[in-house]
């Protein structure tokens, strides 16, 4: 194929309910892979690190949390704290999108936006993405692209869909940009619900999903990159499903429906 598929209008499939991201596709919604492993897989490691996040900017910011305190009002203040670890996620996470959007650029069009225009975290993490492609040469199918699952009720976004003959790595592989700290479990469950896909959507078309031999996640460091595979094999398929059950669970609110009000009460 000399062009990759895409979804190139992507952005008008999804939309947030109040319970997270859902794609739309004709009358039909789907709940989105990441808000189905959010809501449906526990992620205690994040509970410690917004903690640890909070405590570490405490410590190393004294006098200016002291500043903060006097001139705020206790519940202003305590907002701040809390809020903080999600300000610096959601800092990252716009770095992040930034290397992707010179990567689907590049994936698209063989060329890029002048990197001088971003930051230097970007440009830097941008120029490995390249040296990846240089180094390992792959062959796009697919790029940024929407899979729909409709017996399950679900659809995600890929970064791509990559032919590749590299060492001993030969074969179609879905393979996702990374630019936080690690790996973690979540993206083998979110490459697994991409895997077992049913069909692409390409203009107006139902593309069938294609068959692939795995799955990598590209983790773009400060320094390096790293080509790290993630297992998405039946036991990875069993518990996303399950993680997909109980975040259907909580977005219809029947968590919130499960208690219901007193029957009956006693009182001394």
């Amino acid at each position: 194929m000399t062009d990759p598929l895409t979804t190139t209008y992507r952005g008008d499939l999804r939309s947030d309910e109040g319970t997270g991201r859902f794609y739309h596709w004709g009358d039909e919604a789907f709940i989105s892979v990441t808000n189905a492993i959010k809501k449906g897989f526990p992620a205690p490691a994040l509970m410690y690190w917004s903690a640890k996040m909070v405590a570490e900017y405490v410590a190393e910011n004294p006098e200016e949390v002291e500043a903060m305190r006097q001139a705020m009002e206790p519940a202003e203040f305590t907002s701040f704290l809390k809020n903080k670890p999600w300000v610096a996620r959601d800092k990252a996470g716009d770095l992040g999108s930034q290397v992707h959007d010179i990567a689907e650029q590049y994936q698209a069009t063989g060329t890029v936006p002048p990197l001088e225009s971003f930051p230097e975290v970007v440009q830097a993490k941008a120029a490995l993405y390249l040296d990846f492609l240089e180094t390992v040469k792959p062959t796009f199918y697919a790029i940024e692209g929407v899979v729909f699952n409709r017996q399950y009720g679900y659809a995600g976004a890929f970064d791509a869909i990559m032919d590749i003959d590299y060492g001993a790595i030969k074969g179609r592989y879905i393979v996702d940009i990374k630019t936080g700290s690690g790996i973690y479990a979540e993206a083998a469950l979110q490459q697994t619900a991409y895997r077992h896909g049913e069909y692409i959507a390409v203009g107006d078309q139902e593309i069938p999903m294609p068959e692939v031999d795995g799955a990598f996640c590209l983790h773009i460091q400060a320094t390096q990159w790293k080509l790290v595979p993630v297992v998405t094999d039946e036991a990875s398929w069993v518990t996303f499903r399950a993680a997909l059950h109980v975040a259907k669970w909580v977005a219809d609110g029947s968590d919130k429906a499960a208690v219901g009000k007193p029957v009956a009460i006693g009182r001394r």
